[in-house]
C-alpha cells in the first residue's frame, strides 16, 4: 500500500469521540514497541488499522474517500484511537483500492487481538431477540425458498459494483436466513427483478444500513430511483 504524510487539525482531533463512530477496538502489543490496532466502524464494512512498527506510525482503511485520496472522518477517528494508546500517527493509506487493502489486511490474520472497546467507552450492542413464530391455521399454501436460486446473477452485479467479498458473504448469510425463516405464501408477492439494476455507491450504503439492523427510508423526487433500489434490495 502507498502511504502519504498525515495532516489533521488538532481541533478536529480533540473534538473527535471515537465511541460515537466505532463498534469495537482491538489491539496487539508486541516486542520492540510494536503496536497494532484493528477497529470496526459503524458506517462501513471494512475495518481500519493502526500500524506502529519499525519506525513506521501509520493508519490504513478503505472507504470511498480514501480511494479518491481525500480526507474523511475515519482518518480522524483512527488517529484519535492511536493517540489514546500513546501513539502519534505520521502517515495514512493513500488511494488504496479494495484488492490492495484486502492484501494488506491479510497480514493481520494471525494476530492475537485483545478487545479494548470498554477502555474507550464503546459498549457492545445487545443482539436482537430471536423472532417468535406462531403457527396460524390458514388455507394458503407455502413454498420453501432456496437462497442459491438466482444468487449467481446477484453476485455478478455486486462484483460489478465492487462490493468486497466480505460484504457479499454477509449479504448471502442474510439472504439464507430470510429464505430459511420466511416461506413464500401464495398471497405474497415474490421479489421482482428490476429492468435496470441500480448502480452507484448509495446501493452499498443502503445494504450496509440494513445489515446493521437499521430501518431504511428512501427519500427523493419521482424518477430518482427509489423503486429500483427497493427492487434490488428485495432481490438480494
Amino acid at each position: 500500500m502507498n502511504f502519504t504524510t498525515l495532516s489533521i487539525s488538532q481541533t478536529a482531533l480533540h473534538a473527535c469521540k471515537p465511541e460515537n463512530f466505532l463498534n469495537q477496538v482491538e489491539t496487539y502489543e508486541g516486542k520492540n514497541g510494536h503496536f497494532y490496532a484493528r477497529v470496526t466502524f459503524k458506517d462501513i464494512e471494512t475495518k481500519g488499522y493502526i500500524y506502529v512498527a519499525g519506525g513506521t506510525k501509520a493508519i490504513a482503511h478503505h472507504c470511498k474517500n480514501a480511494e479518491k485520496g481525500t480526507s474523511c472522518t475515519h482518518t480522524v477517528v483512527l488517529t484519535a484511537v492511536a493517540k489514546h494508546f500513546g501513539h502519534e500517527i505520521e502517515h495514512m493509506s493513500h488511494k488504496a483500492k479494495t484488492p490492495e487493502f484486502e492484501t494488506f489486511e491479510a497480514n493481520f490474520n494471525a494476530v492475537s487481538w485483545t478487545d479494548k472497546s470498554a477502555e474507550l467507552g464503546i459498549s457492545k450492542s445487545k443482539p436482537a431477540p430471536a423472532p417468535v413464530h406462531t403457527s396460524v391455521q390458514t388455507a394458503s399454501t407455502t413454498t420453501k425458498r432456496d437462497a442459491n436460486v438466482g444468487w449467481k446473477e446477484i453476485q455478478e452485479h455486486l462484483d460489478d459494483q465492487r462490493f468486497s467479498i466480505a460484504l457479499q458473504n454477509k449479504i448471502f448469510d442474510k439472504r439464507e436466513l430470510v429464505h430459511a425463516t420466511i416461506p413464500m405464501h401464495d398471497y405474497l408477492m415474490p421479489p421482482v427483478k428490476p429492468d435496470t439494476p441500480y448502480n452507484g455507491e448509495m446501493l452499498e450504503i443502503a445494504i450496509t444500513h440494513i445489515l446493521m439492523g437499521e430501518h431504511l427510508i428512501l427519500v427523493g423526487d419521482a424518477g430518482t430511483g427509489k423503486d429500483t433500489v427497493r427492487l434490488v434490495l428485495g432481490q438480494a
